[in-house]
């Protein structure tokens, strides 16, 4: 399939599309490392399932804890997180567990290039894939910036009705991003920029002009779902360090009971 592309939305040939300036809206909370020095024992808690993940063996206590409050973020925002904690190394759900809640949750923001316009040779390991399958190619080192390239993400309705997400950059990404995008829409043909999230593309649209304000939308073939887990996971950042197992459920009502004899 083709790329195509309009000036006010970049059309991508994976189905989704990618609108540039969209208006502000409330974020999606961060994670914060707040934690009560007194947790109270919530009934609310009964009805939920505690999972302990399982973190890198080099993991130190304040990557543990970073984690652990990216996941709280996560699952709060996904309406699915109970509102206390009695272990800081434990989580509390009150809903089965979503796909995305586990992932690392890193962002990349880069040049591509579609690898099926290039012989199979030429096509080097680690190259992105998307939902079908298809792979992309990086020619260039992605967007950097200090600190998180995304700084808030939340879903949202497009105006066809279908799901999407709304993301803002920083301040140094988006410039960095204005100066990538005045460059590939000034190729020919016009270039393409790749939004990745742990190295699978959620969108790679055809630039056609500078794209400035750092704000964008992601909206396509995604379900209520799909969106609110994805925008969970870009507003609360990246995990610090990565999971490799996750033990439970374990009832938090038994749990509870068992911690007060």
């Amino acid at each position: 399939m083709g790329p195509f592309a309009l000036t006010s939305a970049l059309v991508l040939s994976l189905g989704w599309v990618l609108v540039f300036g969209v208006a502000p809206h409330a974020p999606v909370p961060g994670p914060t490392t707040d934690v009560p020095a007194t947790p109270s024992i919530d009934d609310g808690l009964k009805g939920a399932q505690c999972w302990r993940p399982v973190f890198a063996g080099d993991a130190s206590d304040s990557d543990i804890a970073g984690a652990m409050a990216v996941l709280s973020a996560r699952a709060a925002a996904m309406g699915i997180g109970a509102a206390e904690h009695l272990d800081p190394a434990e989580i509390a759900l009150t809903a089965p567990l979503p796909d995305g809640l586990w992932q690392r949750g890193q962002v990349m923001i880069a040049e591509v290039l579609e690898a099926g316009a290039l012989p199979s040779a030429a096509i080097p390991e680690g190259a992105l894939t998307d939902a079908s399958g298809r792979e992309w190619l990086l020619p260039g080192a992605p967007i950097a910036a200090d600190g998180r390239l995304i700084v808030a993400a939340y879903p949202v309705d497009d105006m066809t009705r279908a799901m999407g997400v709304n993301i803002e950059l920083s301040a140094q990404a988006a410039v960095v991003l204005g100066d990538l995008t005045e460059r590939l829409a000034a190729q020919t043909p016009p270039g393409r920029v790749v939004i990745a999230l742990d190295g699978v593309a959620l969108t790679a649209p055809t630039v056609m002009m500078r794209i400035d304000g750092g704000a964008a939308q992601i909206t396509g073939h995604m379900t209520s779902r799909e969106a609110a887990e994805t925008a969970a996971v870009l507003a609360a950042g990246p995990l610090p360090v990565q999971i490799t197992d996750v033990s439970g459920p374990v009832p938090c009502g038994d749990w509870i009971e068992t911690t007060r004899n």
